[in-house]
């Protein structure tokens, strides 16, 4: 089949511009602190558990559904 014979087939689909929707960094952002800070916040989530609740962490993290404390961060979100 050839466009001659199958028009719709070959016609051209347009799609419209992509825009972005992101903000420059300011000059003095530091995206290491900001991971550094994301950790932080992390560990304060989980910590002061009761015992309960640190064995369902410690299940999540053995089933690989939460990173462990050597892991980094940025492969679970």
């Amino acid at each position: 089949m050839t466009c001659a014979t199958r028009p719709r087939a070959c016609r051209i689909r347009r799609t419209p511009p992509r825009t972005h929707n992101r903000t420059p960094s300011p000059a003095d952002w530091d995206p290491m602190a900001a991971l550094r800070g994301e950790d932080e916040a992390y560990a304060l989530l989980y910590s002061g558990l009761d015992a309960e609740q640190q064995r369902t962490y410690d299940r999540l993290v053995a089933a690989g559904a939460l990173p462990g404390e050597d892991q980094g961060r940025a492969a679970a979100h």
